[in-house]
């Protein structure tokens, strides 16, 4: 399956919109200096940097990932050209992202075909669209403790989630992927329909939460000073006697 029939002006629409969303959704957007390397970059335009490692990122190393769920790690160009068969046939198959993950859509996929079909060109860093703006939030000063309180509870060793998110490295390793997440709504999970009741310890985020990650993730993933962590701090609930103590008006016979 190819897109040679796609015209160059719909690739350099997913280019832009790749760059707009920085590869996980976001809306951190590449330099004019990077926008005007890009156009002139010998370097093919379907390549690993231009279009497949945002792509990648998205859609595939929450799970493939140094230690994670899946059995093999797609983080850099030689893993996955190492995999490009693999790759090419569960595209072709539909079989991968699988069952309730997100998938990429039809453009998405086909781009990631003709980039394997064209021998997988690592193209040239300039072309990257993952390049991003410092940001001024940090993983100790301003996220690790939203993370610990809604995240780390499944997304642990031995948890229910497929991947831990109980360390800076390990939430780095699969940033994109959180970041497609948390903007779409679906992690942290909470099936109740907002506005309707409210519970007692909601998993939702809160708007300022939301910003914080957010913003972290679409940034420079600056690690920070481990001194600036707070720890989050655990409502405190009242124990509950779940045992109901009746007497009856009088003996049962």
């Amino acid at each position: 399956m190819t897109v040679q029939s796609y015209t160059k002006m719909a690739v350099w629409s997913l280019l832009a919109a790749l760059a707009g969303c920085g590869g996980g959704g976001g809306g951190s957007s590449v330099s004019n200096n990077a926008a005007v390397n890009l156009q002139e970059a010998s370097s093919p335009e379907i390549s690993w940097h231009s279009a497949a490692e945002p792509l990648v990122q998205r859609y595939c190393v929450a799970c493939h990932t140094d230690g994670g769920v899946a059995p093999f790690s797609l983080q850099t160009y030689d893993e996955n050209y190492a995999k490009r068969s693999a790759l090419e046939f569960v595209l072709e198959s539909g079989t991968m992202p699988p069952e309730g993950f997100v998938g990429p859509n039809a453009f998405e996929r086909d781009t990631l075909l003709q980039w394997l079909a064209d021998g997988a060109p690592r193209g040239d860093e300039s072309q990257s669209a993952l390049n991003r703006s410092p940001s001024s939030f940090t993983y100790h000063g301003d996220t690790r403790a939203i993370i610990e309180e809604k995240c780390v509870t499944c997304h642990v060793d031995g948890g229910v989630a497929p991947f831990p998110l109980d360390s800076y490295a390990k939430v780095k390793s699969v940033a994109a992927a959180a970041l497609f997440a948390v903007e779409n709504g679906t992690m942290p999970p909470w099936p109740p329909t907002k506005g309707y009741s409210r519970f007692a310890h909601a998993r939702t985020l809160s708007p300022d939460h939301e910003f914080a990650l957010t913003s972290w993730l679409s940034g420079g993933l600056a690690e920070g000073n481990p001194g600036d962590y707070v720890a989050p701090q655990k409502e405190e609930t009242a124990a509950v006697n779940y045992n109901l103590n009746m007497t009856l008006p009088q003996p049962y016979t």
